[in-house]
């Protein structure tokens, strides 16, 4: 099977998406049952969803640094994270998510992205962040 060393995410409505560099993910699954214990001393057991999430460590530049470069910067990587509108007038916050086998998948940012300097140069075009994101996915029919 190919894999990348890039993911790419694409908003609602663009046809085309930003690359961006991962150096690190993770795919962890989540149950969402609640359990509790009855008068009697059972175990009452409600089946939830189980949750599908995507963290990916990225290495992210500021701006664009390199000539040719095909990959999103920080501030491409801001505005996708930044959507909220789930009205459908524009960019809705339903992220396509491309992953590392070239697979898609329609999912939401989770949680915080905090960036991390890896050059101690913070601004133009050597300045690079480690960003960390969380993706959960959203199942098929919701």
């Amino acid at each position: 099977m190919t894999t990348f060393n890039y993911i790419e995410l694409r908003n609602s409505t663009s046809g085309s998406g930003k690359r961006f560099k991962a150096i690190e993910m993770a795919l962890p699954r989540r149950r969402t049952d609640n359990i509790d214990v009855t008068l009697g001393g059972r175990y009452d057991k409600a089946s939830g969803p189980i949750l599908k999430s995507f963290q990916y460590t990225l290495r992210v530049p500021i701006d664009e640094s390199e000539d040719g470069w095909q990959y999103g910067n920080y501030d491409d990587l801001v505005e996708l994270f930044d959507l909220t509108n789930s009205s459908g007038s524009g960019p809705t916050d339903v992220i396509t998510l491309t992953d590392h086998s070239g697979s898609g998948h329609s999912c939401y940012f989770s949680g915080e992205m905090s960036p991390k300097p890896l050059t101690t140069q913070l601004e133009g075009v050597n300045a690079w962040h480690i960003v960390g994101i969380a993706l959960l996915e959203i199942p098929d029919g919701s």
